[in-house]
Order: C-alpha cells, then sequence, then structure tokens
C-alpha cells in the first residue's frame, strides 16, 4: 500500500510514486483478504472522498485498452471505492451452512444452452451430466440463491469494481450485465432461512481461501482441475484486454486461475481427496472404460498409498473445532454450550482474553484484550512465515489438544472435544524434544493439482493476474498425484527450538539499491548471523518491470520474453501455464538493469510457508508401520556410495533403505525414481524446468559454448518427425540413457519413453505443451489421449496430437492396425504411434487430427518457454543476483552456517560439480535437506546409519566356482547369506556383471552363463523389505576344454568304407582324421563324409580322430575286414 500521505506526481514527476493505491489492493489482494478494512473505509475510518489521504485516494491504474499507457487515477472515480461503493464484511462468507465455489460465478457468466462454458461434464451448466461422463464427477448445475456461498462470484464484483455488489453475489445472486459492465444484480433472496446459518462456520467455508477442495465442479471446459483449487477466475475473451506483448488486444482468450492461499502455500486440503485413488490413465485402460468387472477401474483405492485426507477431517472435525474465537473459551461448560455465556454482553470480562505486552519474533507488541466479537482465531504459531498479529500465536497447537491438553473445547475443558494423548510407545524422549509434532506426522504432502513453487515478477504481471508457477509429483500411469517433501529446519515457535517442516516459494523482485552499512532490509530472520550486505534496497514498482521488459524485448528479439504468452498444458485437463523465469541469464538480467532508471539487482526472497494440516493417520507418520518403522528417517534413499560417469553405482551404500524417506538429504521428484535427485531439493525447477535440463542437443552440440539454435536442433532431430538422427555416437547414447531414465522416473513399462517420443527432456516437453488457440473455443489436443474405445467421452481420440490417415505427412508411419481384439477383451495395436497399446477397433490404433503441426512446439520453442538458466551477473559486491538463505543454527552443531547467499554459489552444467559463482556462472537452484539442519559429517553418518535405530540389516555373502563341464558357467552360492531380523523374510537380487543367460531356478543359488569368457564383478543384494546387506565378489567365466563325444555312422561295401561324422563338442568347429590301417590318412571337417576304397583284401584297423578347436582330441577304432 502507498504510504498514507504520499505525493501522487512525486513533486510534479508524474506517475513515479505512487502504485498500489485503496482501490489497487481491494481488487487484486482483496479477494483472499476478505475483511471489509480498506475495502469499506479510508485509513482516516471515513467513507473515500476527495478527502481522503492522497495515499488512499490515488492509485496507479495498469494499462488498458481505454488507457494504454497506464493512468493516475483516484478511487473516487467512476466506479471506484466511494461512499456507496465499498464492500463491507461479509458474515455469510463463513456463517452460510454450504459454500460451492464456481456455480453462481458461472450462473453470472450466463452459462446456458447459449453459452455453455461449464465443466467439460456439464457445459451447459443444467445440473444434468453430460453423455459419456462419470457420473460421480460434480456438475456445475444451478442452486438457489442464499443456500452456499460461492467465492469465485463475490470476487467477480470486485475484478469490475463493484465492491457494492460483493455480498449480494457472493450468496449466490447473479450478476447482470450492460454491455461489458457490470450494471446490478439479480436474484437477491428477500430472507436466508435459519437452517442455512451456522453459528459454527464449517471447513468448506475456510476452504474457500485456506485449502484445497475436490468436490467441486470442473473450471470451463475441464473436468480434473477445479473451482476448489483457486477462489477467483479472470476470463477474458479475445479483443478485452490490453496485451502487453503486442501493446494491443489480446487476441487469445485468457483464464487466469487465483489460487488459494493455503493450498498455494501450504498445501492444505479438506475430505477426502482423489490421490490414493486410481484416476483415468491411458497406461491402465481398465481406467478408461465402464466396465466394472476390469479393474482397476478409476476411483478404486491404491494399494500402499498414503491416505489423501486429513485425520481431523476424517473424524468430522471442522476447521472452526481447533481455531475457536479468542475470548470465547467459556462457550462450553460440560460439553454444552454455557448459558450464562449467551446472556452476556459481548463485551463482558467473561468474553475477552488479555493478551499481555511481549516481543514476539522481534517485534514488539502492546496489551491487546481481545473481546469474542472480534472473531480473533486461535492461531498456530506459524513463523517464519508471518509476522500477523503474532501476539496470538499458540493459541491453538497440536500440544493443546494431544499433550498438555490446554484447548478450551475438549471435555477435559469443559468443551465438547475429545482428544486422544499419544503414548509415543517405544519413540525415544528426546525425540519429543528435539521434533515437531507435525515433522513425523505430516510425512509428505499432495500438492495437487499444484503448490506455489515462485512467483515470478522478474516481468510484472501476467494477464491481469500473477506469475504463478506450480509444482506437482503427477503419476501418468495410475492417474493421480503422487506426495511430495518437504524442508525441515530447526525453528523456535511457542519458546521451543525444533525441527518443523516447511515448504519454500521463492519471489523474484527487482530492486534498486544505495548504500547501507547495516543488514540487508528483509534478511533478518533469526538464527546465525546473516553477513553483512552493504546496500539497502526498495522493491521496484511491477508497472515499471513491464516497462523494462518491453523495451529490453523490442531490442533483444533473440530473448523470447513473453509477457502474456501462456503454454496449454493438454495432459491437466487443458489448463494453461506462464512460461518459466522469465529473466534469468546474464544477458537478459543486464539488459534489464542496464534500462535507464530501472533496477540495480534481482533479488530473490525465499520464503518460508509453515505446514500444520495434512496430518497422516499414525501408521503414516515418520517411524510409523506404512514407513517402515524407524529406518523412513534413520537411512539413506540413495542405493549407491559412490557413481560412475555414466551415472550407475560405483559401489554401494550401506545405509540404503528402500524405505528411506530422504529426511536427512531431501530428494527431487521424480528424477528420484531414476537414481537420481537424492540431496537435492530445487528452490525453483519444477518438472517441465527439469526435462528441459536434459537436452541432448546441448550435450551433443559440437559448439556447447554457445546456447542450441534451431540448426543445431534440425542437425540432431528430424524437425518433422522429432525423432533424433542416426549415426551420431553422442545422440544415440543419450536419447537411449534418457529414454530409460524417463521410463524409470515415469514408472513406464520398459520401452515407454522412446515409444511415445520422449528421446530426450525437450521432446518430452513438445509432448506435454502445445501452443494457446487463436480463439479459445478448444484446449487443442493432447498426446497422451487414451484410445476412443475406452474413452469416458465418445469421440475423444480427437484429442491426441497424431494426424489422421488422410493426412499423414509420415507415409503412414504413424498409423497402426488393431489386432486380436475380442470385445470384452482387447487387443492390440501394430504399429504407429501406439504400437502394442490396448484396442478394441483400428480407430484406436490411429492419428485424428487433420494438421497437428501447428499447435506443436518446436524444441526451440519448448526449450525457451520451459528452461531455467538463472546465471550470476558480476561477482561479489558487483553481482546482480542475491538470494539470501536463512534458518535458526543446529543447537548441537556450532559449526554450522545457517544463513548464506545461494547467489554466490554455482554449478558446472555439463558435469553438476559446484563452483564459486562468477560473472556468467550458473547459480545452484537446489539445496541438500542438512544445509538447514546443520549436522556435522559424524553426526550425519550416525543419524544416517539404520544401525543406530536399532533396525538389524541383512548379510550378504556369496561364493564362486565355475562349472567344470560347461564353459563359461559360473555357479553361485549365496547361502551363507544372513536374513536379519529372524522374522524377516529376504529376497536375494543378484547383479551379475555382464550378459548371458541366468537361471534362477534357485535366487539362492543360481547359475549364469556368460556370453563371453572373462572376470566379471558380482553383487548380491540381500533384502528384508526395509534394510539389506550387499556383498561383491569377482567370479571368472572361462572356458572349459572337454574332449569331443566321437559319433558316426560306417558303411562297409566291398572294397569301399564310408563314415558319415556325427561328432560333437562346445568348442565348434571340428576336425577329422581318420587313419585307415594301410598307411593311408584322409582329413575333414565335423559333420562331414570321408569315403576310402582299398586295393587289396585283408583285415584293417582304422583309428578316427575328432579334434575340437581348442585342440582337445577324442579318438575311436574300428576293424573292419574287407573281401573283393
Amino acid at each position: 500500500m502507498a504510504a498514507k500521505n504520499i505525493d501522487p506526481l512525486n513533486n510534479g514527476v508524474a506517475l513515479q510514486s505512487i502504485e498500489t493505491g485503496a482501490q489497487d489492493w481491494a481488487v487484486t489482494c482483496g479477494v483472499c483478504h476478505v475483511g471489509g478494512g480498506q475495502m469499506e473505509y479510508d485509513r482516516d475510518q471515513n467513507n473515500y472522498s476527495a478527502s481522503s489521504p492522497t495515499g488512499d485516494r490515488y492509485y496507479f491504474e495498469m494499462p488498458s485498452l481505454a488507457f494504454p499507457g497506464g493512468r493516475l487515477t483516484t478511487v473516487d472515480a467512476t466506479a471506484g471505492l466511494s461512499a456507496t461503493n465499498k464492500a463491507e464484511l461479509d458474515c455469510l462468507l463463513c456463517h452460510l451452512a454450504d459454500s460451492k465455489n464456481g456455480q453462481a460465478f458461472l450462473k453470472s457468466m450466463g452459462c446456458g444452452p447459449a453459452n455453455p462454458m461449464g465443466p467439460s461434464n456439464d457445459k451447459n451448466c443444467d445440473g444434468v451430466t453430460d453423455p459419456g461422463y462419470p457420473p460421480t464427477v460434480p456438475t456445475a448445475g444451478p442452486y438457489a440463491a442464499g443456500t452456499a456461498y460461492d467465492m469465485y462470484n463475490r470476487n467477480l464484483a470486485l475484478k469490475n469494481k463493484r465492491f457494492d455488489f460483493a455480498a449480494s453475489l457472493g450468496i449466490g445472486a447473479a450478476a447482470t450485465w450492460t454491455g461489458s459492465a457490470m450494471t446490478g444484480v439479480a436474484g437477491v433472496p428477500t430472507q436466508i432461512a435459519e437452517g442455512q446459518i451456522n453459528a459454527l462456520p464449517n471447513s468448506k467455508n475456510c476452504s474457500v481461501c485456506h485449502a484445497r477442495d475436490d468436490s467441486t465442479p470442473g473450471l470451463p471446459g475441464m473436468m480434473a482441475m477445479k473451482y476448489g483449487y483457486g477462489n477467483f477466475a479472470l476470463i477474458s475473451p479475445p479483443g478485452t484486454q490490453y496485451d502487453d506483448d503486442t501493446n494491443a488486444a489480446n487476441d487469445k482468450l485468457w483464464f487466469e486461475l487465483g489460487c488459494k492461499t493455503g493450498m498455494g502455500k501450504r498445501a492444505h486440503k479438506i475430505g477426502a481427496g482423489p490421490n490414493d485413488k486410481y484416476g483415468m490413465s491411458m497406461f491402465l485402460a481398465s481406467t478408461l472404460d465402464a466396465d466394472p468387472l476390469t479393474v482397476p477401474n478409476a476411483g478404486d483405492p491404491i494399494a500402499n498409498k498414503m491416505p489423501d485426507a486429513d485425520v481431523h477431517d476424517v473424524k468430522g472435525m471442522q476447521c472452526a473445532s481447533c481455531h475457536y474465537t479468542l475470548g470465547s473459551e467459556k462457550k462450553y461448560t460440560g460439553g454444552v454450550r454455557n448459558p450464562v455465556y449467551n446472556a452476556q454482553a459481548d463485551q463482558d470480562a467473561t468474553n475477552s482474553k488479555l493478551f499481555p505486552a511481549a516481543d514476539h519474533h522481534g517485534l514488539p507488541y502492546p496489551d491487546e484484550t481481545v473481546w469474542a466479537i472480534d472473531h480473533q482465531f486461535a492461531q498456530a504459531d506459524s513463523y517464519p512465515d508471518t509476522k500477523s498479529k503474532n501476539n496470538l500465536d499458540g493459541t491453538v497447537s497440536c500440544e493443546s489438544c494431544h499433550t498438555t491438553r490446554t484447548h478450551p473445547r475438549l471435555t477435559d475443558n469443559g468443551g465438547p472435544l475429545v482428544s486422544p494423548t499419544p503414548a509415543h510407545a517405544g519413540f525415544p524422549s528426546f525425540h519429543i524434544q528435539k521434533i515437531a509434532c507435525a515433522t513425523c506426522h505430516i510425512p509428505e504432502i499432495y500438492a495437487a493439482p499444484g503448490r506455489l513453487k515462485y512467483r515470478d515478477w522478474s516481468v510484472g504481471q501476467y494477464k491481469g493476474g500473477f506469475r504463478n508457477m506450480l509444482d506437482w509429483n503427477y503419476d501418468l500411469v495410475t492417474g493421480s498425484h503422487k506426495t511430495m517433501p518437504m524442508l525441515h529446519a530447526w525453528l523456535t515457535k511457542d519458546h521451543e527450538q525444533k525441527i518443523y517442516p516447511f515448504l519454500p516459494s521463492v519471489m523474484p523482485i527487482w530492486v534498486k539499491a544505495s548504500p547501507n552499512s547495516g543488514i540487508e532490509a528483509g534478511s533478518e530472520i533469526a538464527g546465525g548471523t546473516y553477513p553483512v550486505d552493504p546496500i539497502l534496497v526498495a522493491p521496484v514498482k511491477a508497472r515499471d518491470n513491464i516497462t523494462a521488459a518491453k523495451i529490453v524485448a523490442a531490442a533483444n528479439p533473440g530473448f523470447d520474453i513473453r509477457l502474456n504468452g501462456g503454454n496449454i498444458i493438454p495432459l491437466f485437463d487443458g489448463f494453461s501455464l506462464s512460461d518459466s523465469w522469465e529473466i534469468d541469464t546474464k544477458a537478459e538480467i543486464d539488459a534489464m538493469v542496464g534500462v535507464t532508471g530501472f533496477a540495480t539487482k534481482l533479488k530473490l526472497f525465499n520464503t518460508m510457508f509453515d505446514v500444520t494440516h495434512g496430518v497422516a493417520p499414525k501408521a503414516w507418520a515418520l517411524g510409523g508401520s506404512m514407513q517402515g518403522g524407524c529406518v523412513s528417517c534413520h537411512s539413506s534413499a540413495d542405493p549407491c556410495a559412490t557413481r560412475n560417469p555414466d551415472g550407475s553405482c560405483a559401489s554401494h551404500n550401506q545405509n540404503y533403505s528402500p524405505r528411506s524417506t530422504a529426511f536427512f538429504e531431501s530428494y527431487q521428484q521424480p528424477l528420484n525414481k531414476a537414481g537420481m535427485g537424492i540431496g537435492q531439493y530445487d528452490l525453483i525447477k519444477n518438472w517441465f524446468a527439469l526435462f528441459a535440463d536434459y537436452d541432448c542437443t546441448a550435450m551433443c552440440d559440437p559448439t556447447p559454448a554457445t546456447p542450441p539454435t534451431d540448426a543445431d536442433d534440425q542437425a540432431l532431430f528430424n524437425p518433422l518427425t522429432g525423432a533424433p538422427v542416426t549415426g551420431n555416437a553422442c545422440l544415440t547414447q543419450c536419447t537411449t540413457q534418457m529414454a530409460a531414465g524417463f521410463d524409470a522416473m515415469m514408472g513406464f513399462p520398459q520401452g515407454t519413453a522412446m515409444q511415445m517420443g520422449m528421446f530426450d527432456g525437450i521432446a518430452g516437453l513438445q509432448g506435454f505443451a502445445i501452443r494457446e488457440t487463436v480463439d479459445g473455443t478448444t484446449k487443442g489436443c493432447n498426446p497422451f489421449a487414451g484410445p476412443v474405445s475406452f474413452s469416458p467421452v465418445p469421440g475423444q481420440s480427437v484429442n491426441n496430437c497424431i494426424p489422421n490417415p488422410a493426412n499423414d505427412p509420415y507415409g503412414g508411419m504413424m498409423q497402426g492396425v488393431c489386432t486380436g481384439a475380442a470385445p470384452p477383451v482387447p487387443g492390440a495395436c501394430t504399429g504407429g504411434f501406439r504400437n502394442g497399446g490396448p484396442c478394441m477397433v483400428t480407430a484406436d490404433c490411429e492419428g485424428a487430427l487433420a494438421n497437428p503441426m501447428p499447435l506443436l512446439y518446436s524444441r526451440g520453442e519448448a526449450r525457451s518457454h520451459f528452461k531455467i538458466a538463472l546465471q550470476q551477473s558480476g561477482s561479489g559486491a558487483a553481482a546482480k543476483v542475491t538470494w539470501p538463505i536463512s534458518v535458526e543454527k543446529n543447537p548441537s552443531n556450532a559449526a554450522h552456517v545457517a544463513s548464506w547467499d545461494q547467489g554466490t554459489k554455482c554449478y558446472n552444467p555439463m558435469t553438476g560439480a559446484p563452483l564459486d559463482c562468477v560473472d556468467g556462472g550458473y547459480i545452484k537452484t537446489t539445496v541438500h535437506a542438512n544445509d538447514l539442519l546443520g549436522y556435522s559429517a559424524l553426526q550425519l553418518a550416525t543419524l544416517m546409519s539404520p544401525g543406530t535405530a536399532g533396525v538389524e540389516s541383512p548379510t550378504a555373502y556369496f561364493t564362486v566356482k565355475s562349472d567344470a563341464t560347461v564353459s563359461r558357467k559360473v555357479n553361485f552360492d549365496g547361502s551363507a547369506s544372513l536374513c536379519q531380523p529372524s522374522t524377516a523374510t529376504c529376497t536375494y537380487t543378484w547383479d551379475f556383471g555382464g550378459a548371458g543367460t541366468p537361471d534362477m531356478t534357485s535366487s539362492v543359488k543360481p547359475t549364469f552363463v556368460y556370453d563371453a569368457a572373462g572376470t566379471y564383478t558380482v553383487k548380491l543384494m540381500v533384502s528384508n523389505g526395509v534394510t539389506m546387506g550387499v556383498h561383491t565378489a569377482n567370479a571368472m567365466a572361462s572356458t572349459v576344454n572337454t574332449i569331443p563325444v566321437v559319433n558316426y555312422t560306417m558303411t562297409v561295401a566291398g572294397m569301399t568304407v564310408a563314415f558319415v561324422d556325427s561328432s560333437t563338442d562346445v568348442d565348434v568347429p571340428l576336425r577329422v582324421k581318420i587313419i585307415w590301417g594301410d598307411g593311408s590318412a584322409t582329413s575333414g571337417v565335423g559333420g562331414g563324409t570321408l569315403t576310402k576304397i582299398y586295393k587289396y583284401a585283408g583285415k584293417y584297423t582304422i583309428n578316427y580322430t575328432v579334434t575340437d578347436f581348442t585342440g582337445a582330441k577324442a579318438v575311436k577304432s574300428e576293424t573292419v575286414t574287407l573281401t573283393p
């Protein structure tokens, strides 16, 4: 907010000193910060008028079609804040009995037969599921005003600056329009039934700002992306918004979803989410059909997957059960409402609570008496992510319900809530002293459909909103999200220092710097001493970011800066994402700083959001039975102690456990599934940005000093088919390794990634994202769409990005034929892009688009839109990128460096090796868990050993014996291995170290015939399912020099003797020599025929000798008597 009495003209320099005034705050921040406050009165507590303070009266209006240059205006202008156009605090937002996000909004937007803009399963919003869609998915049917609150509809009023309509639209009335101007409301109920108002708000009401709600209908044209994932939507048809990229009206549909604060930053949710169940997946045809006899079906539980729900929510508790109104502590007596409390005046001493003056996280607070009528809610200590009313911190906590039992709503204290006291049997007490409850009981989170990874302010606003980039962990095979890791750090909350979980979000902000002898403003997070920064920074205004970016883009077209460009993600229901971090390279940063009067530095603010909801059942807590017990923390997730240059294990990590959560290491999904990314948590890069790093053009480019060009791409990949060219050894190795890695990451059957054209990360991005359509009426195409026969939507195959047979420019190579189908049993596609995939008819194996090429990105475009190459410009005090990160010191390690500038940490982009940053260096965007936890090397080695937790590990051992009769055959005996604990059943996994044929009839005593003689390194891993033992030894595969087995057929006819050889030996070819007994001999080859015609009758002894390839011989004799 602008200062109260700021000079809007900045002493005559127009538009320089003010940006966000009261009205601008109301139409942006007000969509989440829903109280009256600045939407109701100015800071003198008067109605907005010409006499309001200048900081409240003026604001800068961003460029629009009417005012392309923007304008300085006042809040009492047309449709601005005024005595009559204001938004009062809306009680029904919380107290209306239900919440149905998006449904009244669709009514206000005119959804119906003439304007079918509802979700894909109910396009005309009649409440009837459209044909072909599952009936269990929520529709967008009409509902009566006054029965449920719709935050989207309320915020539609704010976005149109009709603050006076906000409350009416919120309870379900419909907006009326004159052209594009909101001019009225219709259907406002005259009264609301008593039964429609809750004294205690339910969780659905709280969720409109704070949590994911999967019970809501899909967004316009979508089904999986739901209204319950946000709280406002900006739908701008072509020609209605100012586009800074073109300085003209937008030529594409703009749809922006406003994320919820709680869900987007902390991954909160209410109700039972879908992510512990199967979704619809092209890899599991049974999830796409309507036959309940084929399993799994969409909606079936996934075995051994953490429930997608909070245990408190499952038990029927509401948010307000814990977050009670301060001052109402005596509301209940004996579990029922206290009648004396009802009768007392609102400001009776019984209805208040005194919070004495004190410092809270470095901020001084005076005495404050909070009355029940104030609606101040009990809150946890959410440090360090908030500095709002810190004096109320700790009024609710896990301990207040479960251990100290001070919560006023517990039955212990006269309230209605029953809460168990955990025994923590077998759990060492020092864990309780050092580890926060949330750390163990929220082991990971479901970030569905995504959480805020960073908010990119490097070029300012995006389509009238924020450039939010999300992070997710979607499982293509099951059609649902996987859990995601968090970071952990030592933090002091409720006056105790413990290890707490948090989720980071990064905010890059341009700043102007001036000399300062103290610590940089904004970095005074407790714990350690942050290095003195000789600058004082002030954020640059968002409108100036856009102005500078437009100047830079015009002067440098090669930068491909897109201020409002979007990418349609068909896999995510056709949702649109902005480009990744727009200004990241040294050249781009230098150009932005070089704009006269703009910024001097790019500062990355590393925010830390606490995680307090999403509590898992105790079996899923860290150390719980479903996590493998104590080994879930006290182990390593990396099977390799050291690795070879190609990424394979050079030596085994004795601390490895398949049940490890990488607590002391962290990991980056989905790389961890391919044996990579252990010990890394990327603060910036999501899947798409990570994919862009795996770029075979860059790795095989003959000129690696320069970024890849279109010519480089076209030299290595066919520009039409995307396939890699043949004959390039580097490219073949790169694409083969990457495709195999993608199969492992995604859980694909081996060879799937290559079949789908995911030859490297850039090719994967070409499949995941397509261009925005011109008119916004379709979502383009989906390269991973299921075949038509298994689709819940008739004709869905039109969504695949493959040309149809009539328009296939590749000579039909993309088309397949369905063979072996006997409905309801599917067959398999032969040939084409779905080779091997299930099918019922040949149409399932064919493409559908007449011309998909205009929708698809080139490799260069995919790289430009998604790659993040954050570079440093300058070094030392002259560095233009600063990234302060700070946590509290580990209390047991005085050497812990708890504060640092990540902008000084770089890496070699080819090898990953860490480097000190220099001008142009690539800034390391990952942290290791122990950077924050701060244990010494000795402490870490102890903590990560399963033995520290008393976990018994198997011992592996085997003997080796070369077979005496079969060449290159080796016999292994692992029976001397020890399976521990004694109650365990162990598995034996062998790595024979070479190519050949195994005989695994006995996994304990296998045999292996190697393809070639030699010495091989063999590894045995004995696992009890939690830990494992490993033994490595050399095996010699040698050639056994066995003698040939002599066989032949002899015939005698008069004076003629003939032998037809059938001798055998493993060492071929064979040679045969016959000494006929008359002083003569004949030689030949195995399998041949040798004949002798004798001159004289008589008795002869014939010696038949067979010699193998190694020289081994066998002899057999025959005696014949010949007569003429």
